[in-house]
Formats: structure tokens, C-alpha cells, sequence
């Protein structure tokens, strides 16, 4: 993309380097053309990460002064007191504003702002860390199509980005942002059950791991139904069915619906 490709780097910065803007941040640095800069509260935290990517340590106020995209990696229930450190800068320099806030919206960011400056909202999951992660952008009102996608590019190396009207974003994150914990649970589950069976439990582990993996990469390249695939799992009085029929009596889809439902929830209650 030709705003990354220019002749002079294209400034990027984090405002927050944990888990999550640690990934990220990494992800973007693998791109041709950009330099990175980095702040969080906890500095040796920053720095050690800057280190390692050959980013620049710098404060909130010097990278809303100095980066044409910001990253805002902090918690939603932080962001009324950053935007008091950085209210001024971003309406002096108006850089775009990537807010990964989960629940809040870019309408209340931008009130938030008083409308000064571009904002576009990010939902990753933690798999970005390996390249293998799922990340939901939407636009706020106004941003230009070329912003959005510049955004993508920037996130080329996280997995997967999808674009996404931001009705939808809680919706997608309450799957692809805490489904990751949600799978993790169930591989641990059928690995204990594996480890009651026999196996040692490190090697139990890996097969679910494995398994799990395969049976995504299955329904994602079948084109059949999770529903069909299941089915196709199961022989009439086999072993499979017996233990379908287990997860069945235990109400296993209901469990799940309401994982999902109570994360969706939640969500919602933060923005507020």
C-alpha cells in the first residue's frame, strides 16, 4: 500500500505495551517502511520490548506529536485519563487514533475527543502474537476507506483482519476475542479426560491441541457445516456418538451460547 511504501517511514506509535499492544506492535514492525514507537506506564516494560523490535521509547504526548497512526492499547477504564494527557497533542496534531477499547465505541471516543482526529476500532485476539490471530476493524464515521485499509496493511502480519461494521464488532470479538480462553478450557478438558484414560498429560495436550487444529482447518476448507462434519464423526453405535451424546446431556451448546453471551455483555458495560 502506497502509504506504507513511501520514501520516508511512516510513523507508528503504542500507547500501551502489554500482552496485546506488545503483539501488535510487534506484528506492525514487520512491515517495510515503518517506524515504531513505543510508551507504557510500566517503563522497563516498554523499553525491553523496544529493544527487541528497534523501536523508539518515547511518552503518550510525544507519539500523538510525532505519529500519522497511535495505537491505544490501554484499558477502557483507563482512557478518560489519557485522553486528559493527550487530549491537547491530538487535537494540535490529529493523528489517527487505532483504539483496541473493548466496548467502546469510536462514536463515544470521538465525543471523547471532541472530534478532532480519525478514529478507527480494532477487536485481536491474542494468537497475533504467533501470526495466526483474528483482528476486527471498523471506521468510525467519516474515516476514509484508504485509512481503514491502511490500518489492515499495518496488521498484515497478525493472521487474519477483517473488516466489519462496527454494530457487529462485540458481536465478532465476543467469538474471536475471548473464544481463545473458551478453547483453551475445552483442549485442557479433553486432555485430563485423555490423562483419566492413560496417556501422560503433556502428550494429551498436544493431540487435543492438534486435533483441534486440524478440525478448524477441516470446516474451514470443507465448506460443510459444523453440524454435517460432526455427524460424518459419528458411526451409528461407535464411540464417537457415545461421547456426543455426553456433551448433549451435559448441555454443552448452552454452556457455550451463554459463555458467549455473558462476554458480549460485559463488553457492552464497559463502553458505558
Amino acid at each position: 500500500m502506497e502509504i506504507i511504501k513511501m520514501k520516508d517511514k511512516l510513523k507508528v506509535g503504542f500507547i500501551g505495551c502489554g500482552n496485546m499492544g506488545g503483539a501488535l506492535a510487534e506484528a506492525v514492525g514487520k512491515c517495510d517502511g515503518v517506524s515504531l514507537m513505543l510508551a507504557d506506564r510500566d517503563n522497563q516494560r516498554a523499553s525491553e520490548l523496544a529493544d527487541r523490535l528497534g523501536a523508539r521509547l518515547a511518552d503518550s504526548l510525544q507519539i500523538c506529536h510525532e505519529c500519522e497512526y497511535v495505537f491505544l492499547a490501554v484499558k477502557p477504564q483507563g482512557i478518560t485519563e489519557l485522553l486528559g494527557e493527550i487530549g491537547m497533542e491530538v487535537e494540535l496534531s490529529r493523528p489517527t487514533l487505532v483504539s483496541m477499547l473493548a466496548g467502546v465505541s469510536t462514536a463515544k471516543l470521538t465525543e471523547l475527543i471532541k472530534g478532532k482526529t480519525d478514529v478507527i476500532r480494532i477487536m485481536p485476539n491474542i494468537p497475533v502474537k504467533y501470526g495466526k490471530g483474528l483482528v476486527f476493524i471498523s471506521g468510525g464515521k467519516g474515516v476514509a476507506d484508504k485509512r481503514v485499509e491502511a490500518v489492515a496493511e499495518l496488521l498484515q502480519f497478525t493472521g487474519e483482519c477483517e473488516l466489519i461494521d462496527e454494530s457487529l464488532i462485540d458481536a465478532a470479538s465476543a467469538i474471536g476475542g475471548s473464544g481463545p480462553a473458551f478453547f483453551y478450557r475445552f483442549i485442557d478438558a479433553l486432555a485430563r479426560g485423555g490423562e483419566n484414560c492413560g496417556l501422560p498429560y503433556s502428550d494429551a495436550l498436544r493431540y487435543a491441541a492438534l486435533t483441534a487444529t486440524g478440525a478448524a482447518e477441516m470446516l474451514l476448507c470443507s465448506g460443510k457445516s459444523a453440524e454435517m462434519l460432526a455427524r460424518e464423526v459419528c458411526s451409528p453405535g461407535g464411540s464417537t456418538i457415545e461421547g456426543i451424546q455426553e456433551l448433549d446431556s451435559k448441555g454443552l451448546a448452552d454452556i457455550v451460547m451463554g459463555a458467549v453471551a455473558a462476554t458480549y455483555k460485559r463488553a457492552m458495560a464497559l463502553g458505558k
